[in-house]
């Protein structure tokens, strides 16, 4: 990777080896990090989580408004499809 960059984990926590991306960060090669998956759910209390660089949330990036509308919206649509195909 190029110096400095941002590295965006939203995937898998096994994607990163945590103590790498320290060190990484440490050494200015890794500019910063965002996370919301961790290799241990809920996260062991790591040296990773309370850099400043690093910006952890609990993984519910995908928990929106919009996203729960459109969830429920699905769900309905199928449970009133599913309704139909019973007459």
């Amino acid at each position: 990777m190029k110096r400095g960059v941002y590295i965006i984990n939203t995937a898998r926590g096994t994607l990163l080896q945590e103590d790498d991306v320290l060190e990484a960060i440490k050494g200015g090669h890794v500019a910063g990090l965002a996370v919301d998956v961790f290799r241990t759910e809920p996260p062991d209390e790591i040296e990773l989580l309370r850099h400043e660089n690093v910006i952890a949330t609990p993984h519910i990036g995908g928990f929106t408004n919009e996203s729960v509308d459109r969830a429920m919206e699905s769900a309905v649509d199928n449970l009133l499809a599913n309704l139909d195909n019973g007459k």
